[in-house]
């Protein structure tokens, strides 16, 4: 089990994403990263207050399947949120010690986190991840614009967030030094359009430990990309 936190603006650039990054023939590899558990998490991540209603939320996403031990885990994801509290949903690929899978998260304030979990999609290709929100607060999940699940919670989602995040640094960031991880094209919905993201992306951690020491990441809003320092691919 898992459970959402807000993002906090830790570090910020902007980095121009290299030619061909979208070509095939990119083989992912896990990787032990050799490092101690340390019950903390890592965000590479990107979030933005576009307007006080944001509709929907959509990212192409890398799966990777990256090395995972004990109870950590890896996610790549994109959510919806909006306050007070831990309100939120979420969609992307996760992976566990166990499994690799599409997962589903959500959460009103005050109560447990929700899972649902789909079969994976596909090693090393490219996913359209997308979450919509309706008027009535309706909350529709997609896979490749393949609506899988749907739901109503009682909050209003004023909040895009799109991000790679790890528990525990024995586990793997997704993506390696020479096959990264990326969050491309990334959307919101607001003002009755879609949008590209305009806040550029930042390592942040819920723990005491710098960050960009493990992980790097580079890229915009609209396209970012991250990797574990350790890991060659």
């Amino acid at each position: 089990m898992f459970r959402h936190r807000f993002l906090p603006l830790f570090l910020a650039w902007s980095l121009i994403i290299p030619l061909g990054l979208f070509t095939a023939g990119r083989v992912a590899a896990s990787c032990n990263p050799g490092r101690s558990a340390d019950g903390q998490y890592y965000w590479a991540a990107s979030s933005e207050f576009p307007s006080s209603y944001v509709g929907g939320v959509s990212s192409y996403i890398y799966n990777y399947n990256p090395y995972v031990t004990g109870n950590g885990f890896s996610y790549a994801w994109v959510m919806l949120a909006g306050g007070p509290g831990a309100n939120h949903a979420q969609i992307g690929n996760y992976k566990s010690a166990n499994s690799r899978n599409v997962v589903i998260q959500f959460q009103i304030s005050g109560q447990q986190p929700i899972n649902v979990n789909f079969a994976a999609q596909p090693e090393n290709r490219y996913t359209t991840y997308k979450i919509t929100a309706s008027s009535n607060n309706t909350y529709n999940y997609y896979v490749d614009n393949t609506m899988v699940y749907s739901q109503v919670m009682p909050w209003t989602p004023n909040n895009a967030e799109w991000a790679a995040e790890t528990w525990q640094l024995s586990s793997q960031m997704m993506g390696g030094v020479s096959n990264q991880e990326y969050l491309s094209y990334n959307q919101d919905f607001h003002n009755a359009s879609w949008f590209y993201a305009t806040v550029n992306p930042w390592l942040s951690t819920t723990g005491s430990r710098n960050p960009s020491t493990y992980f790097g990441l580079g890229g915009t809003a609209y396209n970012f990309l991250t990797w574990d320092k350790t890991c060659a691919s």
